[in-house]
């Protein structure tokens, strides 16, 4: 006679958060051969919100210049600590939220959540020139799913909802001393791409996957 069946769901590997993961380090890696050529190769990946409004506004930047680079800036990495940071965070949360969301979704959800974080940089600093580079707008996009599914592992909500509100507190103060365009960290990306992962998660989740609610009462989730 077969054993009974678990009530605990099957949780398969993390295949496509170990794929990012591996190839941001390629990114960087490359990134360490350009030597002196670094800076124009950042020039070129990361996102300049100044392009993009260039195309929208005035049509006189190139559709791949402004566009592509809503993708191509996650994997580009400043310095090792910004890079292992970002690696870090993404190894923690994206695991689990892998295994709820499965392979295609979770990568939905990442894409979507760094071009998202992007887009919402750039509405607040629609004429910088200055390259917006890693994977931090789609991370936090990781971690707003990862709170959104397991509310009860108390010690990682807690310093997810810390984290989110020191981003949300420099935003302001970037913004009131005029500092959004010049401050070397997009912190309105990262307040965008958690509240972007807030939705999608609920566009994302399969059937019978229940979320924290975002107002009143209470559901079910896979920690309780």
């Amino acid at each position: 006679m077969s054993p009974p069946e678990s009530s605990t769901p099957h949780f398969p590997s993390p295949l496509v958060n170990y794929c990012l993961i591996g190839l941001i380090f390629l990114v960087y890696a490359w990134e360490l051969s350009l030597g002196p050529n670094l800076p124009k190769a950042t020039e070129i990946l990361g996102f300049v919100p100044g392009r993009l409004t260039g195309l929208l506004f005035h049509a006189h930047t190139a559709f791949s210049q402004a566009l592509l680079p809503l993708f191509s800036s996650m994997f580009v990495h400043g310095n090792s600590i910004h890079l292992m940071t970002n690696v870090l965070f993404l190894f923690i949360f994206g695991d689990k939220v892998e295994a709820i969301l499965g392979h295609g979704r979770y990568l939905i959800l990442f894409l979507l959540g760094g071009v998202g974080a992007n887009l919402i940089y750039c509405s607040f600093a629609p004429s910088s020139t200055i390259p917006l580079i890693g994977a931090s707008g789609a991370i936090a996009g990781v971690m707003a799913a990862y709170f959104s599914l397991f509310p009860r592992q108390r010690f990682t909500t807690l310093f997810i909802i810390v984290w989110v509100v020191l981003q949300f507190l420099y935003g302001i103060h970037a913004a009131m001393n005029h500092l959004v365009r010049t401050s070397g960290i997009a912190w309105w990306a990262h307040v965008g791409g958690f509240l972007l992962g807030l939705v999608l998660t609920r566009f994302l989740a399969p059937t019978g996957v229940r979320l924290i609610p975002l107002w009143g009462g209470r559901e079910k989730s896979w920690d309780d």
